[in-house]
């Protein structure tokens, strides 16, 4: 199980990684400039990543400085085209569609107190003078409210350290469980994500990777934007136990938000609540526990800087113990005992039997040797005897199957010999 998750959780990273090349190569195809690059049918190209990864949103924000600001709103007031078209495409009305903004602070008008406000009060003040912007550009599902284009993520109390992270270290980072609402609230219509689903308090968090200007190995490449993913912990544990398991319990310790809980089994997962006590202490001693997604986190000495990290705990339910608490062991144990037992009293039955057959030839050897000594000599005696073994050798000899020829043999040799039977050899009394 622990292999598959990784998995899960690399393949979702290697999809934004696609994307990003993507962009890039649309770029450099074009001879664009950025930040003002446009992928023509980003839904479309977005979704493909989507349902390979499972992510809810993938968008990308391009990285705009401040002597860029002005033109760059001009930009996306002028190419703003693409939200019609890709809603279009959705079969959406567009009807009353609004225009763009420009760059613009995130302000949350959503009072839930599950996800942890922790860094609230950074960034909350918007892009200040000469800093940089990362406005959020392109996105699927694209928005019927066109007032999250151009959200300068830096301003998002959750979002603002992962992204400025992945700007400055270039690395792959996961974030910690997030209030899905700022992104799937825009989505609202048929056939996209409803508000209703976005509450459904599932634990969702953000997964970022660097969009760079170059392609290929030996070239300087230089960070021009972020491309990001919403993802379900749902997605994490599908498919990593083998159809038909009894399921187990996986608790997941957030460090920033406390954790939440899942049941998995063969048949997929189920989230249980926030909360990491819901497992039955008599398991505590056979846990398993790792840390998930090491490669995605960004470890400072400065607490304030560090990012959320998650400790997995599988626990074995009275289910899937139920499956190895069976009467089995005690029946094949009853099997192979008995089949012991048969062998030992064939044994013992067949090691009687030639006893009892070794007694009645001894007894019967005696009797006929005190029979011949009462009535014959010694000399007599011995003569008998030594007559009796050489018939009985002949005998034998006689049965073996050697062929015609031999068979022909053993008769004339059997003719020969009459005169040695106790018939035709020299009387007793001699």
């Amino acid at each position: 199980m622990v292999d598959q998750t990784e998995g899960n959780v690399r393949a979702a990273f290697s999809q934004l990684e696609e994307m990003g090349v993507v962009l890039t190569s649309k770029a450099l195809s074009t001879d664009a400039t950025w930040p003002f690059v446009t992928l023509p049918y980003f839904d479309s190209i977005a979704k493909q990543a989507m349902n390979m990864s499972g992510m809810e949103v993938l968008a990308f924000a391009p990285l705009v400085i401040e002597q860029e600001k002005v033109a760059w709103e001009a930009y996306a007031k002028a190419n703003q085209a693409w939200v019609t078209q890709d809603l279009e495409l959705r079969k959406v009305n567009t009807t009353g569609l609004a225009t763009v903004q420009g760059i613009h602070s995130y302000k949350s008008d959503v009072n839930d107190t599950t996800y942890s406000t922790r860094r609230l009060d950074i960034g909350n003040d918007g892009p200040k003078e000469g800093h940089e912007s990362f406005p959020l550009w392109q996105f699927s599902p694209p928005p019927i409210d066109s007032t999250l284009v151009n959200l300068d993520v830096l301003t998002h109390p959750t979002l603002y350290h992962i992204i400025e992270d992945t700007y400055q270290e270039q690395i792959p980072l996961i974030s910690r469980t997030i209030d899905p609402h700022f992104l799937l609230g825009f989505s609202e219509y048929e056939g996209g994500t409803t508000a209703e689903q976005a509450h459904n308090g599932r634990p969702r968090n953000i997964i970022t990777r660097a969009i760079v200007d170059m392609l290929g190995e030996n070239t300087e490449e230089t960070v021009v934007g972020v491309i990001f993913g919403m993802i379900s912990w749902d997605m994490y544990f599908t498919n990593v136990l083998p159809k038909g398991s009894n399921s187990i319990l996986v608790e997941v310790n957030e460090s920033c938000t406390g954790g939440f809980t899942y049941r998995v089994g063969g048949s997929g997962s189920e989230f249980l609540g926030w909360g990491i006590d819901k497992h039955e202490s008599r398991y505590d001693r056979i846990k398993h526990t790792f840390e998930f997604a090491k490669f995605a986190t960004y470890e400072s000495e400065d607490e304030e800087e560090a990012h959320c990290s998650y400790i997995v705990s599988i626990y074995p339910t009275n289910e899937f113990r139920a499956k190895f608490i069976t009467n089995e062991p005690i029946l094949y144990t009853a099997v192979v005992v008995s089949i012991f037992v048969l062998t030992t009293m064939v044994f013992l039955l067949y090691d009687c039997m030639v006893q009892r057959r070794q007694v009645k030839l001894l007894s019967t050897a005696q009797l006929t040797n005190a029979i011949v000594a009462s009535l014959f000599p010694r000399d007599v005696q011995k003569r008998i005897m030594d007559e009796a073994e050489e018939q009985d050798h002949l005998e034998s000899k006689r049965k073996l199957p050697f062929g015609s020829k031999a068979q022909m043999k053993d008769f004339i040799d059997t003719q020969n010999n009459e005169s040695t039977r106790p018939c035709h050899g020299k009387p007793i009394g001699e």
